[in-house]
């Protein structure tokens, strides 16, 4: 009895599979023709431009390039104070489209050589924070227990020597 079962399931995942990789290849055609200059791209694999082209539908329908960085919630918000000009990161708007446009860039950082010179060249310019904070203060090592010395349980230390 389970022996039959298994090989169902075996035929099951074997149809499954061989369906799946006719979905993709038919997507990968679609993609060719609606998006060569995206898959052109490096890092904008077929399935990638695929949800990029259905998500955007059209980038005529956005008059300007930073409407379509509000759209996909790859804008910075800026969100400064007196004299501190700050900007956050965009959490709304489409997270398809935002997701889709991460998976290509971490993809370039890593694969690219054109895109790690770009990173090299411009990561000295990034500024480091001025003075650590006190959430940051609680999540460091030392806090957290993840220290490269084991340190003693604060109980088990003993200022006195014990009697016997």
């Amino acid at each position: 009895m389970r022996v039959r079962i298994a090989r169902d399931e075996l035929r099951r995942l074997r149809e499954l599979t061989q369906t799946i990789k006719a979905l993709e290849a038919e997507i990968a055609d679609l993609a060719r023709q609606l998006a060569p200059g995206l898959l052109a791209e490096p890092g904008c694999g077929p399935l990638t431009a695929a949800k990029l082209v259905g998500e955007i539908a059209g980038a005529h329908r956005f008059a300007s390039d930073a409407k379509l960085a509000r759209a996909a919630g790859i804008a910075p918000i800026p969100v400064s104070s007196g004299n501190t000009n700050r900007h956050r990161l965009d959490r709304g708007d489409n997270r398809q489209i935002n997701t889709a446009i991460h998976r290509v860039a971490v993809t370039r950082a890593r694969c690219h050589p054109e895109t790690q010179a770009y990173i090299a060249r411009n990561a000295p310019k990034a500024k480091a924070p001025k003075t650590r904070s006190a959430a940051s203060s609680a999540t460091s090592p030392d806090a957290s227990g993840t220290c490269s010395k084991p340190r003693a349980h604060p109980r088990t230390r003993r200022s006195h020597p014990q009697p016997h």
